[in-house]
């Protein structure tokens, strides 16, 4: 990769290579994890394998 110019041009190439790379806090939900949400059925990640409780 080469040196960027800026910080924005550096994240961006860097996301970039996330995405390319499959990493999973890249990808869009599904229509149904969306529809799911809006009627109260969502779930919190904020590590890569477990899930926030509700309460």
């Amino acid at each position: 990769m080469q040196r960027p110019k800026n910080y924005l041009e550096y994240n961006r190439n860097a996301w970039n290579h996330q995405v390319k790379s499959g990493n999973r806090w890249t990808l869009p939900f599904s229509d149904e994890v969306i529809e799911n949400a809006r009627n109260g059925e969502w779930e919190v990640v904020l590590t890569p394998h477990r899930v926030i409780p509700h309460d």
